[in-house]
């Protein structure tokens, strides 16, 4: 059987030796170049599938990087979410993390991611669901090596499943996550809670049950490397409330390893709100302490009345423009009376204290300042009792009015733990105080004056003891004051020129009325050659917008002309202030920074021009600012 050639190439069974050799030449040449065909084909697949693969990675890089910048725009969930617990860490060096937690119940929950390295940069973002497209927060700070975290209220979420994607910048590091689910409730003016911070331990959260007011919450290390940080945050009711760090009412994060931290905030209604406590160090541990306590705003020129603790705190903010301020304490009656101290601190963290007044038990405490001069916007108090314990009033008298020389000033002190008023005075010229109680009036008032110094603090002026000068002579009355008795008298020379402050306090249960009075004779003129007269320095220079500036001066005994006229630098005429007639004695007079056509003068420098009857013309410098 023969077989026609290109009808297949089967070996044949019954053809001589020479045609099977020419067979199997043919049928080797074809077989070599099929084989030849499909490597090559083979070669060009794997290239294909190398590129596929490329492309793929290529693509999924850049959808991470966009979802990295832009959360919410994910492809899909790009990564296998793993499952993580309350306060079980999770470390990975990987730049993207995703994991899925089941969400607590009525309590506060933060998920928040650190590096060990302080050139990376972790961030965190939190999902309602597996796809990571429905958004909740995200915190994204700038500081590389810091702690980002996001939190969730779910007092008023519903649970479920959630999902959370840290993703890293910068070094390459292992980042550490932690979801921490809040099951610690501080009591609000409870007991401290004193636990402890490990070395794996990234955030906590805490619920805070407080009502409509102002609250501190501080924690106190009592030993530890641990740099730890606070967070309060507010959900105001709002369902489904999520958060990243930014979103915090109020935060401190200003001290080191081994110190602690505490803030003031404020809530408008009753609910739990969330403190997210964290810390900056990888690998540090600590001992500390966190309690949550109610906090008294207090109103300038309010007393405010209190029972009985041995621990209280205040705050209060001064206002513009800034000048003389005074806390005072009153401590109530009692046998033995009770004692009661103040501090000042620079933080509501109480670590660093800028002034303390620790007088007697039943002694007046207060302490001076003069917040001119001070960069501070809030000042920390707290009261310490060490017993015996009582009830107090305090007070923060703030912006005093104005006192006079050479008039009498009513003083009615009423339920105030003191009053103040405020006085410019000429340094080398002698000023005599005196304080006058109303016949029949039993109280016990007392005399400090303050002012300015050569060294002059960074933050307070001082206590009472530091005081320039003051009389205390007389205590209360039993049948009432009359004559000369009750007076309270003293003298004052001062070193330095410049604003003083004069500080009644009154002690006792009996509130003091009178009249108050100073007199410098020295600078009541009697004609010309015939003593001292004088033009302070216009204050306040620089003054700022809004303030007005101050001029005082004398005019001689019996009075006379005066005309006090306020030049620009270049020597025109801003505002004519005085023009007429002035009786004999101190005048003082302010200037708004209006103009002539009432357009208020711009920055720059001025000149205020006096002229008095049988006195040299005077010419006093000034700044004003925008």
């Amino acid at each position: 059987m023969s077989i026609p050639a290109g009808h297949g190439e089967r070996e044949p069974h019954s053809l001589s030796a020479e045609h099977i050799e020419a067979w199997r030449k043919r049928s080797g040449r074809k077989r070599g170049a099929a084989v030849e065909a499909h490597a090559s084909r083979a070669f060009l697949l794997t290239v294909a599938v190398v590129i596929m693969i490329w492309l793929a990675f290529m693509l999924s890089t850049v959808l991470s990087t966009v979802g990295s910048n832009f959360p919410g725009m994910t492809a899909s969930a790009a990564e296998a979410a793993t499952p993580i617990l309350c306060a079980t860490p999770q470390c990975a060096t990987s730049a993207i993390q995703d994991f899925q937690y089941s969400a607590p119940a009525n309590t506060w929950a933060v998920v928040g991611a650190r590096a060990a390295s302080s050139l990376a940069d972790p961030d965190v973002c939190v999902y309602d669901d597996a796809g990571l497209t429905q958004l909740r927060a995200c915190s994204s700070t700038l500081d590389q090596g810091g702690v980002d975290f996001a939190v969730v209220d779910y007092h008023h979420t519903a649970v479920s499943t959630d999902y959370a994607r840290v993703l890293r910048s910068g070094a390459s590091s292992e980042v550490c996550a932690t979801l921490d689910c809040g099951a610690t409730t501080l009591v609000l003016n409870g007991s401290a809670i004193t636990t402890s911070w490990t070395s794996t331990t990234v955030v906590r959260a805490f619920n805070l049950p407080v009502g409509s007011g102002t609250y501190r919450v501080g924690v106190v290390v009592t030993s530890g490397t641990a740099d730890l940080g606070l967070a309060v945050f507010d959900s105001d009711g709002q369902a489904n409330y999520a958060a990243g760090r930014s979103g915090a009412i109020a935060q401190a994060d200003a001290h080191g390893v081994g110190q602690g931290e505490g803030i003031y905030f404020t809530s408008t209604s009753s609910d739990t709100l969330g403190l997210v406590v964290w810390s900056n160090t990888p690998g540090g541990t600590a001992n500390y302490r966190i309690e949550l306590r109610s906090v008294d705003r207090l109103t300038a020129n309010s007393p405010l009345s209190k029972g009985g603790a041995a621990q209280a705190d205040f705050l209060y903010a001064p206002t513009t423009p800034r000048g003389w301020s005074v806390l005072g304490l009153k401590p109530g009656l009692g046998n033995p009376p009770p004692d009661a101290d103040i501090k000042i601190y620079e933080r509501p963290d109480y670590i660093t204290q800028l002034e303390r007044s620790s007088a007697e038990a039943g002694i007046v405490d207060f302490i001076v300042a003069n917040y001119a001069n001070v960069p501070e916007d809030t000042a920390a108090v707290l009261m310490i009792s060490l017993g015996p314990i009582g009830g107090y009033k305090i007070e923060w008298t703030y912006a005093p009015p104005e006192l006079i020389a050479g008039t009498d000033t009513p003083l009615s002190m009423g339920s105030h733990v003191g009053v103040a008023w405020r006085m410019w005075m000429v340094a080398g010229v002698e000023y005599f105080w005196k304080f006058t109680p109303n016949v029949g009036t039993k109280g016990d008032a007392s005399l400090s004056v303050y002012g300015p110094r050569t060294l002059e603090p960074a933050f307070t002026y001082g206590t009472r003891a530091d005081s320039l000068a003051g009389s205390d002579i007389w205590g209360e009355s039993g049948t009432g004051w009359n004559g000369s008795l009750g007076v309270e008298e003293f003298s004052l020379t001062p070193q330095l020129t410049g604003e003083h402050l004069l500080y009644v306090y009154q002690k006792g249960s009996l509130s003091v009325s009178g009249t108050l009075r100073v007199d410098a004779p020295a600078l009541v003129g009697v004609g010309e050659g015939g003593g001292r007269l004088a033009f302070a320095t216009p204050r306040p220079s620089p003054s700022g917008a809004g303030q007005s500036v101050r001029f005082a001066f004398d005019m001689p005994a019996g009075g006379g002309q005066a005309r006090l006229v306020i030049y620009n630098a270049a020597g025109r005429a801003v505002r004519t202030l005085v023009d007429g007639a002035l009786p004999g004695g101190p005048a003082t007079v302010n200037w708004d920074g209006r103009g002539a056509a009432d357009v208020t003068a711009g920055p720059g420098i001025y000149f205020a021009r006096l002229e008095r009857a049988g006195t040299a013309v005077e010419v006093r410098r000034f700044v004003r600012l925008d």
